[in-house]
């Protein structure tokens, strides 16, 4: 059975995840705005649809803008499933030790359910971060690279079974190239 995050975007209808985010974010919410984008420029919409949630926030007498991102995916295999399986558990344990040197977005909530998929709501970046360039100029390509940098370095003498290493995740996280190898005990599966 979906939770609240899946059964809203099915119906189409921001509404219903009014008491799960007033609860999430101890607020008293505005209208909850839902729509879903077509997918990234750069891949022609071919990619993962994102779904955006806009509402304003009130806690006491502040009021603030609100933006959000779903990413609903409906995994077609196992080896699938168990890509986003590490993506969660890369939000749940790598990320809050990025966050101190890089801005990654906070996941909020993620739901999981075998005939719906599962779906991640983050903090939406492009508040931050407006700008999606088709290319880079070489300012930007050294901004690109000394993130990646930094991000690889947290990381790059940890060892999986420990030593720094977030707990839950694969040893190597990509799904590309676990697509050329076996879908083995590196990857935690659901």
């Amino acid at each position: 059975m979906a939770g609240p995050l899946l059964s809203a975007l099915e119906a189409k209808d921001g509404e219903r995840l009014r008491p799960s985010l007033e609860k999430l974010l101890k607020a008293e919410l505005g209208p909850i705005l839902l729509e879903q984008t077509a997918g990234e420029r750069f891949t022609g919409g071919k990619s993962t649809p994102v779904w955006k949630l806009r509402f304003t926030a009130k806690r006491g007498e502040k009021e603030k803008e609100t933006r959000l991102v779903a990413k609903w995916v409906k995994p077609t295999s196992e080896l699938r499933w168990a890509s986003y399986a590490n993506e969660k558990q890369f939000y749940l344990s790598a990320a809050p030790k990025l966050r101190k040197i890089l801005r990654l977005p906070h996941m909020l909530m993620c739901e999981e359910s075998p005939s719906s998929g599962i779906c991640f709501l983050l903090d939406d970046l492009t508040v931050d971060f407006p700008l999606h360039p088709d290319g880079l100029d070489t300012a930007g390509a050294h901004a690109s690279l000394t993130w990646l940098a930094r991000f690889h370095a947290m990381f790059w003498e940890a060892d999986s079974a420990g030593a720094g290493f977030p707990a839950g995740m694969a040893s190597t996280a990509d799904y590309w190239g676990a697509r050329t190898r076996s879908a083995s005990a590196q990857w935690p599966l659901r």
